[in-house]
């Protein structure tokens, strides 16, 4: 099989925040690390190129370094997501094996704020993986954003990314994608140290995610609120086709930024 050459795997569902906005994984089972280092192997036998490893927050994993190490081991350009939970216990590890960084921060009043910016201002200095950070806009933390992207500016980021609010529960607090657009534009004239691109809600295309027990799932907009459909397991015989013909019916969302 021709798995995509990009595929998010979910390593675990436990997170140590409970952000208002996360459509992540609830209560699933965790493969165990033998099983987890087959999913990694799996990939690459079946050619895939990169592997983002998300959660969840999958520095709750205490064999989270050895799973980062057999993707890099193995040839797949690994990515990382992480809120920042102990970072600095894995910088080492993720340093010398993840090729791209991606952090959150909604707003400058946000609880993660010390945590985030103590790991951006680590890379200050020296060889650093490619940094994303990641802003999810609802009608709470738009009027921040450029207190926001001042702060940012002091930091070595490459990316800004403003996400558009995927609604899980209530679309009450999503903000208009024409609005968002002008403020991109507005930021970038006063901004020019990093790249600020928008994620909007709606997309077209599927992208591959994995579950932690090695499911693959397909995210979906159902009555404008976040859906996703389990499609079956990693290692069924006829998963690529099932996936791709599910992709078709569901007319799932697609990670394009703008």
């Amino acid at each position: 099989m021709n798995f995509p050459f990009s595929v998010d795997y979910r390593i675990t569902s436990r997170c140590n925040h409970d952000c208002s906005e996360c459509y992540g994984p609830k209560n699933i089972r965790e493969l165990s690390t033998e099983d987890s280092l087959k999913v990694i192997k799996y990939l690459k036998e079946n050619n895939s190129k990169r592997l983002v490893i998300t959660g969840g927050e999958p520095l709750l994993r205490k064999d989270i370094d050895e799973l980062i190490k057999s993707a890099s081991l193995c040839g797949l350009e690994t990515y990382f997501v992480t809120s920042g939970y102990d970072y600095f216990s894995h910088k080492e590890i993720i340093d010398k094996n993840c090729a791209y960084l991606s952090l959150p921060l909604n707003s400058t009043k946000d609880n993660r704020l010390k945590s985030i910016t103590a790991i951006l201002e680590s890379y200050n200095k020296g060889i650093k993986p490619f940094i994303k950070l990641g802003s999810v806009v609802s009608a709470d933390n738009y009027g921040n954003l450029e207190e926001l992207g001042e702060l940012l500016s002091n930091y070595p980021i490459d990316l800004w990314i403003l996400y558009e609010l995927i609604p899980v529960k209530d679309a009450s607090k999503t903000v208009n994608l024409e609005l968002l657009k002008e403020k991109r534009i507005e930021l970038s004239k006063k901004i020019s140290k990093f790249d600020i691109k928008i994620t909007p809600r709606f997309r077209t295309k599927a992208y591959f995610m994995i579950n932690p027990d090695a499911t693959i799932i397909l995210p979906y907009e159902k009555n404008g609120l976040y859906s996703e459909e389990i499609i079956g397991s990693l290692f069924d015989n006829d998963i690529l086709t099932k996936w791709q013909i599910k992709s078709k019916e569901l007319n799932s969302w697609n990670w394009k930024e703008i």
